[in-house]
């Protein structure tokens, strides 16, 4: 499950053309990715997206595929996104995408305080798997937990502030809210990670320290 941060935001903003325009962008952008990957299950509701797949390990890496293309082609677009991926019962029709999975995926996506995609508790990291690693999850609230989270090219800061700063997500007489600065900074932070993480040679089925400042701080401490 995809959600569109800032939608309300850029509905407001934008004049009806240009809201127009923003949809058939995001509707333009879900259709290439899926049709490419072969994703038959997949439906658009407003600005939420399900997928649905298997439960075979390529079905898994299909759909943490498709997460990461997705979050890099929208962000370039000023769609940012946050999701969740889970897994469990859930009933798929053209008319309606509910079960305990879904509501499992809305509940992680919700609680998510950055741009990016991690996966409920009970998905393990395939061994070998270059596109999940272990990683302290930004939550608003709750408890403090490492999960699976999608690997995916962030943008550096400067642009992915410009991104934030177009497209309907502010207005052009005014700055990005604190809100947005603390997303920005906490997916800045995985990009960081992610980077400390392959130099180190951390393994991605474990997490290198006690949160993000704690990892970075580890590594500054070896290479000073």
């Amino acid at each position: 499950m995809i959600d569109i941060l800032g939608f309300g935001q850029m509905i407001k903003n934008l004049s009806p053309a240009d809201s127009d325009k923003k949809i058939t962008k995001w509707i333009g952008i879900v259709k290439k990715i899926c049709g490419e990957l072969n994703i038959k299950n997949y439906q658009l509701i407003s600005d939420t997206l399900f997928i649905g797949v298997g439960k075979n390990k390529s079905d898994l890496n299909t759909l943490v595929e498709a997460s990461r293309q997705l979050l890099s082609t929208c962000i370039a677009a000023s769609i940012p996104i946050r999701g969740a991926i889970s897994f469990g019962d859930y009933t798929w029709s053209s008319d309606l995408v509910y079960g305990k999975a879904v509501i499992l995926a809305h509940e992680l996506e919700m609680n998510q305080e950055w741009v990016g995609i991690s996966c409920t508790s009970g998905i393990a990291i395939p061994e070998h798997c270059e596109n999940l690693i272990c990683y302290a999850i930004p939550f608003k609230n709750g408890p403090n937990r490492m999960g699976a989270v999608v690997v995916w090219d962030v943008p550096s800061y400067e642009e992915l502030v410009r991104y934030l700063s177009k497209g309907g997500l502010a207005k052009s007489d005014e700055p990005l809210t604190a809100e947005w600065f603390s997303r920005v900074e906490k997916t800045i932070l995985f990009s960081m990670y992610i980077k400390i993480a392959k130099k180190m040679e951390w393994s991605n089925l474990t997490f290198g320290g006690f949160s993000p400042l704690h990892s970075i701080s580890k590594y500054f401490e070896e290479i000073l």
